[in-house]
């Protein structure tokens, strides 16, 4: 087999044993160098034996559908982890927003508490100044005064230039 001046040298990724298999496994998982690794397992004839340009052509579907199907798994790996990632930060997020929101509504309640503690700037007001305050403080008080300056309008929109007196239009209609 060996003949004299020559030595046989084994590639350097290789599928001699388990260890080594592995190891030219995962250098192809990683794609470093991966053609040179498919072509030496193409040509690779038996354990001793000289190799034969393209002796098995179909472990070429072996390597093409290892790098595939770790291609995937290496991406499902990373979209799993990104995805864990974010439904992580979403309950993080989610936490402190509902913590925010209770210390907000606990604000409000203590705003609240301390308004009803506290006596109204018109409680010492007198009843008829009181009665004044309320009927000022009415939403019907706020349409009369709406509907007063809508007439205001309509009457001013009424006058035009160079009117007669009022006094003669009356008395010319008659």
């Amino acid at each position: 087999m060996n003949t004299p001046g020559h030595e046989w040298k084994n590639q350097h990724y290789n599928f001699d044993n388990l260890g080594q298999a592995l190891l030219t496994l995962f250098i192809l998982a990683t794609r470093d160098g991966w053609v040179q690794i498919m072509y030496n397992g193409i040509d690779a004839v038996d354990v001793g034996m000289q190799p034969q340009r393209n002796y098995s052509e179909a472990r070429l579907f072996y390597f093409v559908s290892f790098l595939l199907l770790v291609g995937f798994f290496v991406l499902n790996m990373f979209v799993g982890v990104v995805v864990e990632n974010f439904h992580k930060c979403r309950a993080e997020q989610e936490r402190e927003e509902k913590a925010r929101r209770t210390a907000k509504r606990a604000k409000k309640i203590e705003r609240k508490r301390r308004r009803l503690r506290e006596i109204p700037y018109y409680a010492h007001y007198s009843p008829w100044r009181r009665r004044l305050h309320d009927i000022c403080n009415s939403k019907y008080f706020d349409l009369l005064i709406a509907a007063v300056i809508g007439l205001n309008v309509v009457t001013m929109s009424l006058e035009f230039y160079l009117m007669p007196p009022v006094n003669e239009l009356f008395f010319l209609n008659v």
